[in-house]
């Protein structure tokens, strides 16, 4: 039988690691097998999600990353003013995480940055429960760098391209 985590378990193991050795390959194959996703940032400009989902996202100086359980919610398009992005946009219901960067997010002071220490990366993804941990730059004498988040994808909505292959 394969061994799951919770999302508190998972962010217990992360907790206190150093910038570069956030993750292991063997813990996000666990937190996939899990439903698990785990947020962490990377340089100035990059967020990655671990696990159930895996992609990177280019964030620099914060931002918004729509979220559903199929993954990032974007289009495909070339053209970013996509006719059949913009129709399904307005139809899919999306869970919106919150990128911020030295406590703002697209201009936007975190409402809690200040208590969690000051983090140069943290994330919030509101109506969604999380488990969160703290990682660490030793060669920036241990700033403290990110407030990673851990959830659960079966927490998100579910895609409209998910619901349509539910019903056939």
């Amino acid at each position: 039988m394969e061994k799951t985590l919770t999302k508190e378990q998972l962010a217990a193991m992360l907790d206190g690691r150093s910038y570069r050795n956030e993750i292991s390959l063997e813990e996000c194959e666990l937190a996939h097998a899990s439903g698990l996703v785990a947020v962490i940032a990377s340089s100035d400009d990059l967020v990655i999600l671990h696990g159930a989902i895996h992609d990177d996202v280019d964030a620099y100086d914060g931002g918004r990353i729509e979220l559903t359980r199929s993954g990032v919610f974007r289009s495909e398009c070339h053209d970013a003013n996509c006719s059949y992005f913009k129709r399904l946009r307005r139809k899919q219901e999306v869970d919106v995480l919150d990128v911020y960067w030295c406590g703002k997010c697209q201009g936007e002071a975190s409402p809690d940055w200040e208590a969690k220490g000051k983090p140069t990366w943290s994330f919030r993804l509101p109506g969604v429960d999380v488990a969160e941990f703290s990682i660490f730059d030793p060669r920036e004498d241990d700033e403290y760098f990110c407030r990673g988040i851990v959830f659960a994808v079966s927490d998100l909505k579910s895609s409209i391209l998910e619901e349509i292959h539910d019903r056939s």
